[in-house]
């Protein structure tokens, strides 16, 4: 939950029911971003259809607007013009390679006659009954005949690959249209996803116009305390230590367990505040586990959880209260057993906790 602070209702310390409005915050850029966002994704929701329109998709232009009907109507002629153009290089390849395929077989028909004449007029060259200038003259028009040949089927290799260049153009683009059209497409798809997940959590930041308990207890850690304090999802704005019992989960060494028995006795200290300074809490043992866990990084030996019913939820410093939070690290100190009298006395030089099993 996101917003602005508009009215801090309670105090630090002070005892809130269930349900009771603790905070009222400030709507109004809220509301504002919630129709900037509808209004963005609303237009791109229209460059979706416009792009799938593009991959041949059937789209409903009845709602699209006049200017929106316009740049639909755009850019179809804008890819239709690429097409076109690539269709055109296409054909105009085709048409050269057929002209000059013509010209070719037209050649190939004129040398066939002149080769056959230069053959009829050979014996008579070589009998010296027709002018030798007149053989050459013959001889070398089959030969410029022949060479335009040989050119013009250099020509026709060259046309077969100027269309096949067309064409391969022609399908690129095609393709390459169509990729960049997809691409746009998934790229607007998840434009559309964004947005609608941005108006979501914007609805939800206005079904939050109060900020209520979710239980009774105390107001503790108040970060607020003027309006226009901007709340967000990383700090929490204020914690609620609840006026039933609290709970701490401690763990016993595996050699201990047997002498432990339900409402038993225990003294908890509480590492934030140091025994020495604030004291400690009274408690007794609500459940114990019945299976043992094995060592791991945090404890290096067998244990069984056991639960511990903390009677109060506060220390008391110099008149001033001090109310636990959950998660709070604690350390509780249970008598096992009764030591006998001898025991007591050989050890007094040590400290009674001392006497104590620390858990």
């Amino acid at each position: 939950m996101g917003g602005v602070i508009k009215n801090i209702l309670v105090k630090e310390g002070e005892l809130v029911q269930e349900g009771q409005i603790l905070l009222e915050l400030d709507t109004t850029a809220a509301k504002a971003r919630l129709e900037a966002l509808v209004e963005v994704r609303k237009r791109t929701l229209v460059d979706l259809l416009l792009s799938k329109s593009q991959l041949g998709v059937d789209i409903d232009n009845t709602n699209l607007s006049k200017n929106q009907k316009l740049k639909l109507s755009a850019l179809k002629d804008e890819f239709n013009s690429r097409i076109s153009a690539s269709i055109n290089s296409v054909q105009q390849a085709e048409a050269q390679l057929k002209s000059v395929t013509k010209q070719l077989e037209a050649k190939q028909k004129a040398l066939v006659i002149r080769e056959g004449i230069l053959s009829d007029i050979t014996p008579l060259a070589q009998a010296g009954a027709m002018a030798r200038s007149q053989y050459l003259k013959e001889l070398q028009e089959v030969e410029l005949i022949r060479g335009e040949v040989q050119s013009l089927i250099a020509n026709i290799e060259r046309g077969k690959a100027g269309v096949e260049e067309a064409r391969n153009k022609l399908d690129n683009t095609k393709s390459l249209s169509l990729i960049d059209f997809s691409t746009k497409v998934e790229e607007t798809e998840k434009q559309v996803a964004q947005l609608t997940n941005q108006i979501s959590e914007t609805k939800l930041t206005l079904t939050y116009q109060a900020l209520k308990a979710p239980k009774e207890g105390i107001v503790f850690d108040l970060q607020a305390s003027t309006p226009g304090y901007v709340v967000n999802n990383e700090r929490p704005i204020l914690k609620i230590v609840p006026t039933d019992n609290l709970v701490a989960r401690v763990f016993i060494p595996n050699k201990d367990i047997g002498f432990l028995k339900i409402k038993q006795k225990v003294k908890v200290r509480v590492d934030a505040f140091p025994y020495n300074e604030f004291g400690e809490l009274d408690g007794e043992i609500k459940s114990i586990g019945s299976d043992v866990l094995e060592p791991d990084q945090q404890f290096n030996f067998y244990r069984f959880p056991i639960t511990v019913n903390l009677l109060s939820k506060s220390l008391t410093y110099k008149g001033t209260s001090l109310p636990l939070v959950s998660g709070m690290s604690v350390n509780a100190n249970i008598i096992l057993r009764q030591r006998p009298v001898i025991a007591i006395f050989t050890q007094r030089i040590l400290p009674f906790w001392d006497n104590l099993e620390k858990l």
